[in-house]
């Protein structure tokens, strides 16, 4: 019993010597002026820089670049005055559930277009699935720039 103790406690030591020894450096993040809540997109009116003391290991953590930031959706809820982690935000929805949206197939020369519903939400380049009005089949596309789901082909 004595030697599984002794090394838990020089693990424990191991470990603590790491952490003291990483360096600290002051950084500016971009952060939330006020709370974001979870689905609010981020406008640049709503965040400011502040300057932080972090760990060189924790840097990489946060975003640090404004335009990684300006015009994506929280994901969760993001603290006035805390920087902003990299898994808390996600691109905007161009296509939201149950919305209409053009089909586009395209194929040697021509292409064919129809109306669908869509039956999940998505950004570009996301692949959903779409009801086609006319038939009623489901089908899979991918979003693309101007909202259109692109079916196959082109």
């Amino acid at each position: 019993m004595r030697i599984p103790s002794l090394f838990l406690v020089v693990l424990a030591l191991l470990g603590g010597a790491k952490a003291a020894s990483a360096e600290v450096v002051q950084v500016v993040y971009p952060v939330p002026s006020m709370t974001i809540y979870t689905g609010d997109a981020i406008a640049s009116d709503l965040l400011i820089e502040k300057r932080f003391r972090l760990s060189t290991r924790a840097i990489g953590s946060y975003i640090r670049d404004l335009d990684d930031i300006v015009g994506k959706v929280a994901r969760r809820t993001l603290v006035a005055g805390r920087p902003i982690p990299r898994n808390a935000l996600q691109t905007s929805d161009v296509v939201t559930e149950g919305s209409s949206v053009t089909l586009v197939f395209g194929a040697s020369g021509f292409t064919i277009k129809g109306i669908g519903k869509a039956i999940q939400a998505g950004s570009v380049g996301d692949t959903i699935s779409v009801q086609n009005i006319d038939s009623g089949r489901l089908v899979r596309g991918v979003i693309q720039q101007d909202g259109t789901i692109n079916v196959g082909g082109l």
